[in-house]
Protein backbone atom coordinates (compact mmCIF):
# COMPACT_ATOMS: atom_id res chain seq x y z
CA UNK A 1 0.00 0.00 0.00
CA UNK A 2 2.66 2.22 1.02
CA UNK A 3 4.53 1.68 -2.46
CA UNK A 4 0.99 2.47 -4.58
CA UNK A 5 0.88 5.63 -2.29
CA UNK A 6 4.25 6.80 -3.61
CA UNK A 7 3.56 5.85 -7.17
CA UNK A 8 0.21 7.88 -6.76
CA UNK A 9 1.94 10.82 -5.34
CA UNK A 10 4.99 10.93 -7.55
CA UNK A 11 2.13 11.41 -10.78
CA UNK A 12 0.32 14.26 -8.93
CA UNK A 13 3.55 15.90 -9.17
CA UNK A 14 3.88 14.99 -12.70
CA UNK A 15 0.43 15.91 -13.15
CA UNK A 16 1.21 19.58 -11.25
CA UNK A 17 4.06 19.79 -13.80
CA UNK A 18 1.74 19.20 -16.39
CA UNK A 19 0.41 22.58 -16.15
CA UNK A 20 3.18 23.99 -18.17
CA UNK A 21 3.51 22.78 -21.74
CA UNK A 22 6.25 23.71 -24.59
CA UNK A 23 5.40 23.50 -28.37
CA UNK A 24 8.38 23.42 -30.45
CA UNK A 25 6.18 22.94 -33.80
CA UNK A 26 8.21 20.57 -35.04
CA UNK A 27 5.44 17.86 -36.12
CA UNK A 28 4.31 20.34 -38.48
CA UNK A 29 4.51 20.54 -42.16
CA UNK A 30 6.02 23.54 -44.23
CA UNK A 31 3.64 25.57 -45.80
CA UNK A 32 0.71 23.63 -43.30
CA UNK A 33 -2.25 26.25 -41.57
CA UNK A 34 -1.03 26.21 -37.61
CA UNK A 35 -4.62 26.80 -36.67
CA UNK A 36 -5.98 25.07 -33.17
CA UNK A 37 -2.86 23.45 -31.55
CA UNK A 38 -4.41 21.95 -29.39
CA UNK A 39 -7.57 21.76 -27.88
CA UNK A 40 -7.25 24.62 -26.21
CA UNK A 41 -4.48 26.86 -28.00
CA UNK A 42 -5.15 28.61 -31.58
CA UNK A 43 -2.94 30.68 -33.77
CA UNK A 44 -4.25 33.00 -36.13
CA UNK A 45 -3.78 36.21 -37.82
CA UNK A 46 -6.11 39.77 -36.24
CA UNK A 47 -7.09 39.68 -40.14
CA UNK A 48 -8.61 35.87 -39.76
CA UNK A 49 -5.43 34.55 -41.79
CA UNK A 50 -3.35 31.75 -41.44
CA UNK A 51 -0.08 31.54 -39.21
CA UNK A 52 1.77 28.81 -41.01
CA UNK A 53 4.68 26.00 -40.47
CA UNK A 54 8.12 26.73 -42.21
CA UNK A 55 10.39 24.41 -42.70
CA UNK A 56 13.98 26.42 -42.81
CA UNK A 57 15.74 23.32 -44.36
CA UNK A 58 14.05 23.71 -47.58
CA UNK A 59 15.47 27.10 -48.41
CA UNK A 60 11.94 28.25 -47.35
CA UNK A 61 11.48 32.15 -48.49
CA UNK A 62 8.41 34.65 -47.39
CA UNK A 63 6.77 36.62 -49.50
CA UNK A 64 3.27 38.62 -48.35
CA UNK A 65 0.07 37.82 -50.14
CA UNK A 66 0.49 41.71 -52.14
CA UNK A 67 3.64 39.96 -53.69
CA UNK A 68 5.63 42.92 -53.37
CA UNK A 69 7.88 41.36 -50.46
CA UNK A 70 10.71 38.44 -50.90
CA UNK A 71 13.80 38.03 -49.06
CA UNK A 72 15.96 34.91 -49.18
CA UNK A 73 15.51 33.38 -45.11
CA UNK A 74 17.63 35.20 -42.81
CA UNK A 75 15.66 33.99 -39.22
CA UNK A 76 17.38 31.46 -36.79
CA UNK A 77 14.95 28.68 -35.10
CA UNK A 78 15.87 25.62 -32.79
CA UNK A 79 14.96 23.08 -35.49
CA UNK A 80 13.51 22.76 -38.84
CA UNK A 81 10.19 24.05 -38.58
CA UNK A 82 8.83 27.08 -37.01
CA UNK A 83 5.70 29.43 -37.03
CA UNK A 84 5.48 32.33 -39.68
CA UNK A 85 2.42 34.45 -40.44
CA UNK A 86 3.10 35.79 -44.36
CA UNK A 87 -0.07 37.32 -44.61
CA UNK A 88 -0.86 39.63 -41.26
CA UNK A 89 1.85 40.76 -39.35
CA UNK A 90 0.08 40.84 -35.96
CA UNK A 91 -0.96 36.87 -34.75
CA UNK A 92 -3.20 36.07 -31.74
CA UNK A 93 -2.56 33.25 -29.91
CA UNK A 94 -6.02 31.98 -28.13
CA UNK A 95 -6.86 30.15 -24.84
CA UNK A 96 -9.99 28.61 -23.49
CA UNK A 97 -8.76 28.59 -20.11
CA UNK A 98 -6.45 32.07 -19.10
CA UNK A 99 -2.79 31.28 -18.70
CA UNK A 100 -0.20 33.03 -15.90
CA UNK A 101 2.76 32.85 -17.80
CA UNK A 102 3.55 32.79 -21.57
CA UNK A 103 7.50 32.64 -23.34
CA UNK A 104 7.94 32.46 -27.02
CA UNK A 105 11.20 32.31 -28.83
CA UNK A 106 12.01 34.65 -31.67
CA UNK A 107 14.21 35.76 -34.41
CA UNK A 108 12.86 38.97 -36.18
CA UNK A 109 13.96 41.86 -38.74
CA UNK A 110 12.70 44.51 -36.19
CA UNK A 111 11.77 45.19 -32.26
CA UNK A 112 9.46 42.31 -31.54
CA UNK A 113 6.67 42.92 -29.39
CA UNK A 114 4.34 40.14 -27.56
CA UNK A 115 1.21 41.87 -25.35
CA UNK A 116 -0.83 39.72 -22.72
CA UNK A 117 -4.64 40.47 -22.61
CA UNK A 118 -7.83 39.36 -20.35
CA UNK A 119 -10.81 38.55 -21.72
CA UNK A 120 -12.34 41.67 -21.69
CA UNK A 121 -8.90 42.84 -23.91
CA UNK A 122 -7.49 44.76 -21.51
CA UNK A 123 -3.59 45.03 -21.49
CA UNK A 124 -1.97 43.02 -18.59
CA UNK A 125 1.55 42.91 -19.58
CA UNK A 126 3.98 43.58 -22.41
CA UNK A 127 7.74 42.94 -23.53
CA UNK A 128 9.93 43.52 -26.31
CA UNK A 129 12.85 42.48 -27.85
CA UNK A 130 15.74 43.88 -30.00
CA UNK A 131 15.70 43.02 -33.65
CA UNK A 132 17.99 39.54 -33.68
CA UNK A 133 17.91 38.02 -37.15
CA UNK A 134 20.55 37.01 -39.12
CA UNK A 135 21.07 40.17 -41.27
CA UNK A 136 21.33 42.27 -37.65
CA UNK A 137 24.18 39.96 -36.10
CA UNK A 138 21.48 37.86 -34.37
CA UNK A 139 23.23 34.55 -32.73
CA UNK A 140 20.00 32.90 -32.23
CA UNK A 141 16.44 32.93 -30.71
CA UNK A 142 15.65 35.42 -27.75
CA UNK A 143 12.66 34.53 -25.48
CA UNK A 144 10.54 36.64 -24.17
CA UNK A 145 7.85 36.55 -21.33
CA UNK A 146 5.03 37.35 -20.14
CA UNK A 147 3.23 36.82 -16.50
CA UNK A 148 -0.28 37.38 -14.92
CA UNK A 149 -0.26 36.58 -11.26
CA UNK A 150 -3.72 36.10 -10.96
CA UNK A 151 -3.68 33.65 -14.31
CA UNK A 152 -5.63 36.12 -16.05
CA UNK A 153 -4.08 35.65 -19.57
CA UNK A 154 -7.02 35.00 -22.36
CA UNK A 155 -4.97 35.78 -25.08
CA UNK A 156 -1.39 36.87 -26.82
CA UNK A 157 -0.48 39.24 -29.48
CA UNK A 158 2.60 39.06 -31.35
CA UNK A 159 4.44 41.24 -34.10
CA UNK A 160 7.08 42.98 -35.03
CA UNK A 161 7.23 46.81 -34.50
CA UNK A 162 8.49 49.26 -36.88
CA UNK A 163 7.35 52.07 -36.84
CA UNK A 164 3.52 51.86 -36.51
CA UNK A 165 3.32 48.23 -37.88
CA UNK A 166 5.64 46.42 -40.20
CA UNK A 167 5.17 44.41 -42.94
CA UNK A 168 4.18 40.60 -42.92
CA UNK A 169 6.32 38.01 -43.01
CA UNK A 170 9.49 39.68 -41.40
CA UNK A 171 9.68 37.21 -38.15
CA UNK A 172 9.25 34.12 -37.05
CA UNK A 173 8.74 32.43 -33.23
CA UNK A 174 9.40 28.89 -32.36
CA UNK A 175 9.45 27.39 -28.87
CA UNK A 176 6.20 28.33 -27.40
CA UNK A 177 6.27 27.78 -23.42
CA UNK A 178 2.65 28.46 -21.64
CA UNK A 179 1.92 27.83 -18.03
CA UNK A 180 -1.82 27.02 -16.15
CA UNK A 181 -2.66 28.99 -12.69
CA UNK A 182 -4.28 25.34 -12.09
CA UNK A 183 -5.42 22.55 -13.46
CA UNK A 184 -7.02 23.30 -16.86
CA UNK A 185 -10.14 21.91 -17.78
CA UNK A 186 -9.14 20.23 -21.02
CA UNK A 187 -7.83 17.39 -22.08
CA UNK A 188 -4.14 17.92 -21.97
CA UNK A 189 -3.84 17.40 -18.42
CA UNK A 190 -5.69 15.14 -16.79
CA UNK A 191 -3.93 11.95 -17.90
CA UNK A 192 -1.63 11.42 -14.96
CA UNK A 193 -4.27 13.09 -12.02
CA UNK A 194 -6.96 10.04 -13.53
CA UNK A 195 -3.68 7.15 -13.36
CA UNK A 196 -3.04 8.71 -10.01
CA UNK A 197 -6.47 8.07 -8.75
CA UNK A 198 -6.98 5.16 -9.91
CA UNK A 199 -3.36 3.99 -8.38
CA UNK A 200 -5.14 5.04 -5.32
CA UNK A 201 -8.67 3.35 -5.79
CA UNK A 202 -6.69 -0.20 -6.55
CA UNK A 203 -4.45 0.04 -3.60
CA UNK A 204 -7.80 0.78 -1.65
CA UNK A 205 -10.06 -2.12 -3.26
CA UNK A 206 -6.72 -3.92 -2.33
CA UNK A 207 -6.40 -2.92 0.99
CA UNK A 208 -10.28 -4.04 1.73
CA UNK A 209 -10.13 -7.29 0.11
CA UNK A 210 -7.02 -8.16 2.71
CA UNK A 211 -9.45 -6.98 5.66
CA UNK A 212 -12.61 -8.66 4.25
CA UNK A 213 -10.09 -12.07 3.97
CA UNK A 214 -8.64 -11.61 7.56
Amino acid sequence: MKKIACISLLLMCLACQLWAFTLDFEGGTDWDAVGWITSGVQLITIGGDDVIYADIDEGWKFKSDNGKQSTNWEFFISGDMALSSPYDNVVRVNFTDSISHFQIGYSSWYTFVIEAYDLGGNLLDQESGDANSKYWNGTGLSYLDLYSSSGRISYVLLYADEDDFANAGWWVADNMTYEYPSSPAIPEWPSAMLASSGMMMLGYIRRLKLRLKS
